[in-house]
């Protein structure tokens, strides 16, 4: 897979809590040793993630995690490579934008809350839609 496709290697759930790992501070540690990445991230314990590429593509992972050392991607896993292209080593993937229902299942309440008061503040009928589905005169 491509490095900037990243994120189709997560469930939405488990990317959300990569997330708020990555918010809080968890990782550590990152520095970049030829094609591996060699991160700590702080969780109930300290975790040893690993990320190697081959030139523009993920080749393997590994967490210290329970989750991680069965080879499935952890919310650990996540918080580093939202790392990565918070550092800008890795870009987001160009081309078709992802779905709207993925993007909704992985954001954020704050960020919800956001995009709806400002879409609402630039559609007056939009605004006016919201208003009766979140006021129950119209069920969801």
């Amino acid at each position: 897979m491509e490095r900037s496709q990243w994120r189709a290697l997560f469930p939405p759930r488990i990317l959300r809590r990569g997330e708020a790992y990555y918010d809080s501070g968890a990782v550590r540690s990152l520095r970049q040793e030829g094609g591996q990445v060699l991160a700590q991230v702080q969780g109930q314990e300290g975790y040893r993630v690993e990320v190697r590429f081959c030139r523009e593509l993920v080749e393997d992972w590994a967490c210290s995690c329970p989750y991680g050392r069965e080879g499935d991607p952890c919310k650990h896993l996540a918080a580093v490579f939202l790392a990565l292209e918070g550092r800008g080593w890795i870009a987001e993937a160009p081309g078709a934008p992802r779905p709207l229902e993925e993007l909704v299942a992985a954001a954020r309440p704050e960020q919800l809350r956001r995009a709806v008061l400002r879409l609402a503040g630039e559609n007056e009928r939009a605004a006016g839609r919201l208003r009766q589905l979140l006021s129950g005169e119209e069920e969801l």
